[in-house]
């Protein structure tokens, strides 16, 4: 009817199918232009139905309906690989997957804008020019081995620039990827590499770290690599782009290829390494011995830390054998030799060390000959002998010899130890013995001598003192080849004549008589004598002649006066000559002495005239008798603490030593004219006598030291003194003398300390054996002190020795007060106070006198002198002598005072303190007129010292 019904979706035509796709001008589609192509399929209809196609999910530039089974298309350019080709026909659609492509771009090359290489430190800008890179950016992306570049750009059909990232290695493939589809192509790229530069030297037994310093070695460490030589560093650290850290191996040698790998590239300077050369300090020996093969260790450095073909040199001769031992020890088997300052070079791989003069080979020593003395060569004969010692050589060397300045004839090797040499002629002593051993000496002092002369006899033992005789001197070992020399005494011969081997003739000098002379013959440096075998024949006087019986002078004949003036003298018994003259050998003028004629002279007086040398300064004559002149000896020195007195200069008497006088010394022995000299004086209150002078040595003065407590005494002489603080108010000593009690005196005992006496110390007692006075040196010797013999002393204090001294007091014992024996009371003191009271000053007119130890007694009393100013005692005062109490501080009059002269006082004294002498004021004395009238206006009475009772001033 009219109505229907409907099913959506009931019925369908079947899909297009799509089979493959025709390209009409290649297999794949191209990336720069469109392209015309066939779909063949199924169920695209059998009319136009809006069929269209698309290649991946790009549509075709236009399609066409040409049969069921096929449509025609014009594909657009792109890129892409494996593209799924999909068709449409109506609202149905059909498609294949993988069924285009379009073309694989393929790089051919590249090309860096700035370098032919890249560098691998920094990004460069590349072009890589090849095919089938498309019209537009497909997502271009370029990478070089496995790195991306860090950008890419499309810059045409044929090429896409690049930025290529830092790297390392060389021929790397070139990746070029235009959307899904990548192109490639091997060994077109390559990074850049900089030469290495240097790296530092490292010794052989090291291992050191050394910086190497080059260029392009990337800029990150690319499993950096370095080597020496063949051996690998232990350790390699990339640090930039220009260096690099390696620890080297240790190892010897020098200029060795370094190369160092980055990446997969390596670069190698060749000769750039060395390691440090061998240097050689010291062996353990600096001599080495000829005979044997000697084990030196050397010491030195850089020898490496193993076995490096090591080759040791001692001179010009290889060693034996060579041992490493250390990286700074060596043993070199030294072969056998001979020589100084040799040269040591050791070989260690190919470095060379090598030092100058470091060993030598033992010198040769010469310790004696077979024979150390033979007789001198006669004829041309010559000696053979055998020098011995060591270190000659264990073979010949060519040795030489000489004995002396001479070189031996012949010299034959024995032995290390032996030459034979032949001697040459000779007649002298104590020979060098020398042998040379290649460059050296061995030498033994007086290792040879030929045999001396020896004198045995004269012919005849005495002969004019005139001189010219001939004397045979007969003896052994006398060549004719060498200088002879023969002598009298001091004299030589005036000619000497060899006759024989055994004999030689001397013209004997001049002479005179008086001594026995020796005959002395010298050959060469040797000399024989023989002693006392000459003397030249007695003077002999026969008479005498005189010119004139009144005449003063004679002449006296004989013979043996000499044969020239030897400075005789004459003396005629007893009528003497004042002077005598030589004329000749046979005559002498005799000057007589005053008042003696010629007449007076008698034969037998000249007969028995005596002829004695004239001695000059410095010398004087001894022993001149009848028929000996003489001789002329000089004064001698005497030894120390001596001197020579009454030597004659010129005269007949050397005088004699005699001790120095005391107080005088000589110290050496000096000259005969050495005098002593006076000794040193340690006077005054500063010096003592530390050493006593003697005969021999001066004194030795030391400073008398000063006192902690009180003041000292005593000290002069030898004797340093003593502090004494039993006087607390003296303060200074002027001048002072001691009586050494072990000298005057015999020594009883000691005594206990006074129980009832604080002061007391105890002490020495003593009696005196003999009178003793003792007074102060220089200008205050009237200060005495007089002691009787058999007088006891009790010295305080344990001393051995009592003595005076002028002393300074202080202001408290000037001014303490004063005691007067009768007297009326104390006045105020010393020199400002008074006596009998008040009203009477006292006055000091001496210098203060300690007499010490004080408190020493002494029984009998002893006697003191204190010499004072009489001019300040003016009648009818008086002096007196006063004792200070250090226990009371008070001066008290000594009863007894008396004058020994009118400036000198003096008392008996039983104990010492400290004494002086005051004015003690005389009594009023009323000087009253004669009877009659008196004017009472001018009476005035005296009261003595000056002072006066008036009723009107005067």
């Amino acid at each position: 009817g009219i109505g229907g019904g409907t099913s959506s979706e009931v019925v369908s035509f079947d899909l297009p199918v799509v089979d493959t796709l025709l390209q009409l001008t290649s297999h794949n589609f191209g990336v720069h232009s469109a392209a015309q192509c066939t779909i063949s399929g199924q169920g695209y209809s059998t009319a136009t139905f809006s069929s269209a196609s698309a290649l991946g999910l790009t549509a075709v530039e236009a399609s066409q309906w040409i049969s069921d089974s096929s449509v025609s298309c014009f594909v657009a350019k792109g890129s892409g690989a494996t593209a799924a080709l999909v068709a449409t026909v109506g609202m149905r659609r059909g498609s294949a997957s993988e069924a285009a492509s379009y073309d694989m771009p393929f790089p051919m090359k590249t090309f860096a804008t700035r370098l032919s290489n890249f560098t691998n430190d920094t990004s460069a800008t590349v072009l890589a020019i090849g095919v089938d890179v498309p019209h537009a950016r497909y997502s271009e992306v370029v990478s070089v081995g496995q790195t991306a570049s860090a950008a890419s750009f499309w810059s045409a059909t044929t090429q896409i620039t690049c930025r290529v990232s830092s790297g390392t290695g060389g021929t790397h493939r070139t990746t070029i990827t235009v959307g899904l589809a990548a192109g490639s192509s091997s060994d077109i790229f390559t990074y850049f590499h900089k030469i290495l530069s240097s790296a530092d030297n490292t010794a052989a037994a090291e291992r050191k770290t050394t910086r190497i310093l080059g260029g392009g070695l990337g800029q990150h460490g690319y499993s950096g690599f370095a080597r020496v030589g063949s051996t690998a560093c232990e350790r390699s650290v990339w640090e930039s782009e220009t260096s690099l850290t390696a620890r080297f191996p240790v190892g010897v040698g020098v200029s060795h290829l370094l190369a160092f790998t980055v990446g997969i590239r390596t670069e190698t300077i060749f000769s750039t390494f060395s390691f440090d050369n061998t240097i050689i300090s010291s062996p353990d020996q600096s001599n080495l011995l000829k005979t044997f093969f000697d084990a030196v260790i050397v010491s030195a450095s850089n020898l490496g830390n193993a076995w490096y073909t090591n080759e040791g040199r001692i001179g010009l001769s290889a060693s034996a054998r060579t041992q490493w031992l250390s990286a700074n020890r060596i043993r070199c088997k030294v072969a056998r030799g001979v020589g100084g300052g040799r040269s040591v070079i050791l070989t260690i791989g190919e470095n060379v060390g090598s030092t100058l003069e470091l060993l030598s080979y033992n010198a040769p020593k010469v310790t004696g000959a077979g024979a150390s003395n033979f007789a001198p060569a006669q004829d041309g004969a010559q000696a053979m002998i055998t020098i011995e010692g060591q270190k000659f050589g264990m073979e010949s060397y060519s040795p030489t010899s000489r004995l002396g300045e001479t070189a031996s004839a012949v010299q034959i090797w024995l032995s290390d130890s032996s030459l034979s040499v032949k001697a040459a002629f000779g007649a002298e002593a104590g020979w060098e013995g020398i042998v040379t051993v290649g460059a050296q000496v061995g030498t033994l002092s007086s290792a040879f001598s030929y045999d001396g002369p020896m004198v045995s006899s004269l012919r005849n033992s005495s002969a004019p003192s005139g001189g010219g005789s001939r004397l045979t001197i007969r003896g052994v070992n006398l060549p004719a080849s060498m200088s002879l020399a023969a002598q009298i005494g001091l004299t030589a011969c005036q000619v000497t004549e060899w006759k024989s081997t055994d004999s030689v003739q001397c013209k004997v000098s001049s002479g005179i008589q008086g001594q026995a002379y020796d005959a002395v013959v010298t050959v060469g440096l040797n000399s024989g004598t023989l002693s006392n075998a000459f003397s030249y024949e007695r003077y002999r006087t026969f008479s005498f002649n005189a010119p004139s019986p009144t005449g003063s002078f004679i002449f006296l004949t004989g013979l043996n006066y000499g044969a020239s003036d030897n400075s005789m003298r004459s003396s005629i018994g007893k009528v003497g000559c004042t002077s005598s003259q030589w004329l000749s050998d046979t005559s002498i003028k005799c000057n007589l002495y005053p008042g003696v004629a010629p007449g007076d002279v008698t034969q037998e007086q000249v007969e028995r005239a005596v002829m004695c040398r004239v001695c000059l300064a410095p010398e004087v004559l001894e022993g001149c008798t009848l028929g000996n002149i003489g001789t002329c000896a000089a004064c001698q020195s005497c030894p120390a603490g001596q001197f020579r007195t009454n030597c004659t200069i010129g005269g007949t008497y050397r005088g004699e030593c005699q001790t120095c006088p005391p107080g005088t010394f000589k110290p050496s022995e000096g000259s005969p004219n050495s005098t002593c000299t006076r000794c040193t004086q340690c006077g005054g209150g500063d010096l003592y006598e530390r050493v006593t002078c003697t005969s021999t040595r001066d004194a030795v003065c030391q400073s008398c030291q000063p006192c902690a407590r009180g003041v000292r005494f005593g000290c002069q002489g030898l004797d340093p003194g003593v502090c004494d603080n039993t006087n607390p108010g003296v303060l200074q000593v002027f001048s002072n003398a001691v009586i050494e009690l072990q000298n005057v005196s015999t020594i009883l005992g000691t005594f206990s300390p006074d129980p009832n006496d604080p002061t007391d110390t105890g002490g020495v007692g003593t009696i005196i054996r003999q009178d003793v006075t003792q007074s102060l040196p220089g200008d205050m010797s009237d200060v005495q002190i007089m002691i009787q013999a058999g007088t006891l002393v009790r010295v305080r204090g344990n001393r051995t020795q009592i003595g005076l001294a002028v002393v300074s007091v202080n202001k408290t014992t000037m001014s303490a007060p004063v005691h007067i024996s009768g007297g009326g009371g104390a006045g105020a003191g010393g020199a400002g106070g008074g006596s009998g009271g008040n009203a009477v000053p006292a006055k000091t007119i001496a210098p203060y006198i300690k007499y010490r130890p004080t408190g020493s007694t002494f029984d009998p009393p002893v006697l003191i002198k204190i010499p004072y100013n009489a001019s300040l005692v003016i009648a009818p005062d008086r002096a007196a002598i006063f004792k200070f109490s250090e226990a009371d501080g008070v001066w008290s009059e000594v009863p007894g005072t008396f004058l020994i002269s009118p400036n000198i006082a003096a008392v008996y004294v039983s104990s010492f303190s400290l004494y002086t002498v005051m004015v003690v004021p005389g009594p009023v004395v009323l000087d009253l007129p004669t009877p009659g009238t008196v004017d009472m206006e001018d009476v005035a009475i005296p009261l003595g010292g000056g002072r006066w009772i008036s009723n009107s001033p005067r």
